[in-house]
């Protein structure tokens, strides 16, 4: 049985204010992606930057995101099971 495709959303723009702040944490990260590249000894191209800033926000933004979801309290660690 194929499955049909849920509608699309219609994307909202960026406000200017929300524009304004991934700007300056995109210049931010001009300095650890040029760090990094450094530390690692893995040369970034030039052409390349701007797609390496893109994955770092988004990448950061999921961080965020998993961050702030609070875990039930009372949960208590898997068990471990020696053979």
């Amino acid at each position: 049985m194929a499955r049909k495709a849920k509608p699309t959303k219609k994307r909202i723009p960026l406000s200017i204010k929300r524009r304004s702040r991934l700007k300056n944490k995109a210049d931010a990260l001009d300095g650890f992606i040029a760090a990094a590249s450094k530390v690692l000894d893995l040369p970034a191209q030039k052409t390349w930057l701007h797609a390496i800033k893109a994955n770092l926000l988004v990448t950061l933004r999921h961080a965020q995101s998993v961050e702030q979801f609070e875990l039930p309290g009372g949960g208590e660690p898997a068990p471990v099971f020696k053979v």
